[in-house]
């Protein structure tokens, strides 16, 4: 976690099955100071239907907390995933600065 609270958990392969709940433990959102959770997707080559039901429930998980969430650098073939599941718009994209 950053000075600021920013929790950052950077992702890299596959986002799927096996992984899920290695994402939501590691960017836990009940951490206190944490004020925003940044989920970066610059290192996913694939995601399935279970790595987008994790990032639903972390987003929701950090709703319920009151934390902001939000996608950085997600792969062209992640962008399309999200946009075809309907969640490109749903949750902020950063990009990371150079």
């Amino acid at each position: 976690v950053s000075p600021d609270g920013r929790r950052t958990v950077h992702l890299a392969g596959s986002l799927d099955l096996q992984s899920r709940d290695l994402l939501l433990a590691s960017a836990a959102v009940t951490s206190h100071g944490t004020t925003a959770v940044v989920v970066d997707l610059a290192g996913v080559t694939f995601i399935d239907s279970s790595g987008i039901g994790a990032m639903v429930e972390l987003a929701g998980d950090a709703s319920d907390a009151d934390v902001a969430f939000s996608l950085r650098d997600p792969s062209a073939r992640v962008t399309r995933i999200l946009e075809i599941t309907g969640l490109l718009d749903t949750w902020p994209i950063e990009t990371a600065q150079a």
